[in-house]
This record gives structure tokens, C-alpha cells and sequence, in this order.
């Protein structure tokens, strides 16, 4: 049995319908064919219009239809949503169309103000370049001037100017003078302790030398000990050998004493 069933559906899709009104729904066929759609547009990827977990495509249509949240259109009806449905994606189309053409039109303006932008500033660098000519030529000019006119007024200056600044030049000799002194004393007292500071270092030298020389004479005296040391340990070494190898040869004579006796009988 068919849960909800056939009737069931039925009324439930004619609930809206008035009296005396057409019925939206008047057979199974109608129902069956309503419930595949719905079916066929889940499996394509449309999200269901109620909580399911475990149902199949074809039972979520069906409990889409028992909860009353698929509506079943009259014949009137989807002509007038297909024309509804068209008309609308038309005018999203116009709309598509003119936002593309705004689209274009910002970018064209937005290239021709970069391009206004970039001339503008060449320009400014081209004017910058020829003002800035035109202020080294007065600049130029302006200095040429005053050199002039400094050499005028030297040519042009009296001799009481020259004595003017004798004093002050006598002033700077003798201060320099004096700075000269005063770092010839600063020498002279420095030198005394230079003096020092080098005889100190001077011994701490020959301190150095000494020692080194010591160093250096030991380092030949153990040279010169050394092959007399190996030859006393070898020497040494020999000798405990020769010790060990003694009574080995005084047992292997005795053994051969005997033997050489008997030997010497036999031949008699």
C-alpha cells in the first residue's frame, strides 16, 4: 500500500481549488508524472524543500506533496509561469547587456584619464626641464655679474684696506706661533715617559730572548739524550734476553750430554 495514498494526494493538491473551480489534479497519472519530475530534478542537484535523511528521490517528492510544499500548476497556470519565466530572462539578459556596455564605457573612461594623466605628466617633465634651463642660464648669468662686480671693487678697494688687515694677519702668526710652542713643551714632557715606557719594553724583550734561548738548549740537549736513552734501553733489553736465554741453554746441554755418552758406548 501507498503511503500517503493516491486519494490522499489528490485532496491535498485540490485543497486550494474553489467550488465550482476545475480541479487541479483529476487522476493518478497526473500525480505519478508531478512526482517524477520533482524526483528528476533532486537527482540533478536541486536541494530538497523538506528535511530528509534516508528518503529516495521519488518518496522526498512524494512528502514534498503531502507536506504541501510542491504545488501542481493547472495548464493555465504553466503557460503563464513559461511566459513569466521567459519574459524574466529576457530582462535579465537586457540588464546583463547593459551592465556590459557600462562595464566598457568605465574602462574606455578610465583609460583615456590614464592616458590624460601620463601626457600631463610628460608635459610637466618637458616644462620642468626647459624652466629649469632657462633658471641655470640666469643663475649663470646672475653669478657672472657678481663676480664682475667683486672684481671692480677689488681693482677699484685703497691700500688702507691692505693695512687694515695687517693686524689681523700679525695676530694669526703669533697665535699660531704660540699653538706651535705649546705643543713643542707637551712633546718634551711626554718624552721622558715615552723614554720609560720603551726601556720597560726593551727588558721585557731581552726577558723574552733569554728565556727562549734556555728553551731552545733543552729542546737540543734532549735531541742529543735521546738516541744515547734508546741505545741504553735496547742495550738493556738485550741483556734481559740473554738472561732468559741462558738457562734454556744450559738445560738442552745437560739433555745433550747423555744422549752423546751413550752414543759414544754404542760405537765402542
Amino acid at each position: 500500500m501507498l503511503h500517503p495514498s493516491y486519494s490522499d494526494l489528490m485532496k491535498i493538491v485540490n485543497s486550494e481549488v474553489e467550488q465550482g473551480e476545475a480541479p487541479v489534479v483529476s487522476s493518478r497519472y497526473s500525480i505519478v508524472m508531478a512526482t517524477s519530475k520533482r524526483a528528476r530534478q533532486i537527482i540533478d542537484g536541486e536541494d530538497a524543500l523538506i528535511y530528509t535523511s534516508k528518503l529516495k528521490p521519488l518518496s522526498t517528492a512524494i512528502e514534498e506533496l503531502n507536506q504541501g510544499k510542491m504545488k501542481i500548476l493547472t495548464e493555465d497556470e504553466a503557460k503563464r509561469a513559461k511566459e513569466e519565466m521567459e519574459i524574466a530572462l529576457i530582462e535579465l539578459a537586457k540588464r546583463q547587456a547593459e551592465e556590459a556596455k557600462e562595464a566598457k564605457r568605465l574602462a574606455k573612461e578610465e583609460a583615456k584619464k590614464a592616458a590624460q594623466k601620463e601626457a600631463e605628466k610628460e608635459a610637466a617633465k618637458e616644462s620642468g626641464k626647459e624652466s629649469g634651463k632657462e633658471a641655470n642660464k640666469e643663475a649663470n648669468k646672475e653669478a657672472n655679474k657678481e663676480a664682475a662686480e667683486a672684481k671692480e671693487t677689488k681693482a677699484k678697494a685703497k691700500p688702507d684696506g691692505e693695512e687694515a688687515k695687517a693686524p689681523k694677519e700679525a695676530k694669526a702668526k703669533k697665535e699660531a706661533k704660540e699653538i706651535k710652542e705649546k705643543e713643542i713643551k707637551e712633546k718634551e714632557v711626554k718624552a721622558p715617559k715615552e723614554t720609560k715606557v720603551k726601556k720597560e719594553e726593551t727588558k721585557a724583550e731581552v726577558k723574552e730572548k733569554e728565556v727562549k734561548k734556555l728553551i731552545e738548549k733543552e729542546v737540543k740537549e734532549k735531541e742529543v739524550k735521546a738516541p744515547k736513552e734508546a741505545k741504553a734501553k735496547a742495550e738493556v733489553k738485550e741483556a734481559k734476553a740473554e738472561e732468559k736465554e741462558a738457562p734454556k741453554e744450559a738445560k738442552t746441554k745437560k739433555t745433550k750430554a747423555p744422549k752423546e755418552a751413550e752414543t759414544s758406548k754404542d760405537e765402542k
